[in-house]
């Protein structure tokens, strides 16, 4: 496993109720869809050019999500990257502290566009 670039930018793709709870509390309590935090110790964050493909494995059955953009720069060297479940080829950065709102520089409503898909127009 290596770090993270503080350059890269760095997402979370949330569902929609779970943003809303964080921002309730002041912190996501979770690492994905499923498991918190608290259960696996780490929060799944995806580089840009992963998303579209995390988003069709994930999260095909939810109409939007929250796409939640990571300041990576105050992560504090808490990112690390992490061989993919299904492939060792593939890296995805995991982020190894809570996701505090402070460290989200931005979140936006991400909804499935024309077949279904995910696509990012930005």
């Amino acid at each position: 496993m290596s770090s993270a670039s503080a350059h890269d930018p760095l997402f979370h793709i949330a569902l929609p109720e779970h943003w809303t709870a964080a921002l309730a509390t002041g912190e996501y309590a979770m690492s994905w869809r499923r498991p918190t935090f608290g259960d696996v110790g780490f929060v799944h964050l995806s580089f840009r050019h992963q998303l579209a493909r995390t988003a069709k494995r994930l999260y095909r059955d939810v109409a939007s999500v929250m796409l939640l953009e990571i300041d990576a720069a105050r992560c504090d060297g808490a990112v690390v990257l992490g061989p993919a479940t299904d492939t060792a080829d593939e890296h995805f950065p995991h982020l190894y502290r809570p996701l505090g709102l402070d460290l989200v520089a931005r979140a936006t409503t991400w909804t499935r566009g024309p077949g279904g898909r995910y696509q990012l127009d930005r």
